[in-house]
């Protein structure tokens, strides 16, 4: 059978007001727990697609920048390699921390 405690149950009775702020803030970490990996896995996953384009985009730029003639918006694409290269650098220290203040 299910007891359900009313608010007059818990005045005055101290041990079943600790018992429902323990139980609220397990539930809390518990939620707080469960959500983050998903988001951390999401983050890892984007900067492992970025630094893998970024790496072919700097090694076609640095061809491009270093050969006899190089065409003449060779260096926007060497410079967006290194751009995305930073971004998917930067991104899962920016995403630790977002974490870490929650």
């Amino acid at each position: 059978m299910f007891y359900s405690m009313g608010v007059q149950d818990y005045v005055s009775n101290e041990p079943a007001i600790k018992a429902l702020v323990n139980e609220k803030n397990r539930l809390q970490q518990q939620l707080d727990n469960s959500s983050n990996p998903d988001v951390m896995k999401f983050v890892t996953v984007l900067c492992a697609f970025f630094n893998i384009i970024a790496t072919v985009l700097v090694g076609i730029g640095i061809n491009l920048v270093t050969s006899d003639s190089p065409p003449q918006h060779s260096g926007w694409i060497l410079a967006l390699g290194i751009a995305m290269t930073a971004f998917a650098t930067i991104t899962p220290i920016i995403a630790a921390f977002k974490k870490r203040k929650r």
